[in-house]
């Protein structure tokens, strides 16, 4: 079963993706710091949600060691609408990019991660 990870430094969002994932059956790996993310990434993962407003996060640097990591893995982040510049330095670093409220819209979806 491949994997989900979620990246990010919000408790709440933890709980949310955690059921989200557990009702659509998905693996999920949750990382609090970014710099975890070579250590605790699976090499199965298939998705891995970023958020965008983690403190310290090096997206550019997420993206490397997914890369290196899982190659063809789909990367996602999310962050506040009105962040335009993180939103735009994400995408230009590789990333599919989704305001906060895509993300929470579109949850269940998300949690469902393609087949590998």
């Amino acid at each position: 079963m491949p994997s989900l990870v979620f990246i990010s430094a919000d408790l709440l969002g933890f709980s949310a993706v955690d059921v989200a994932a557990r009702q659509a059956g998905t693996k999920l790996v949750t990382i609090r710091d970014w710099q975890d993310l070579a250590a605790q990434m699976p090499p199965d993962t298939a998705r891995v949600i970023v958020d965008l407003d983690t403190p310290g996060l090096d997206i550019a640097g997420v993206v490397r060691t997914v890369r290196d990591i899982a190659p063809a893995a789909e990367i996602i982040g999310y962050g506040p609408h009105v962040k335009t510049a993180l939103l735009a330095a994400a995408e230009q670093a590789g990333c599919q990019v989704i305001s906060r409220g895509q993300f929470h819209a579109n949850l269940g979806a998300l949690a469902v991660v393609p087949a590998s």
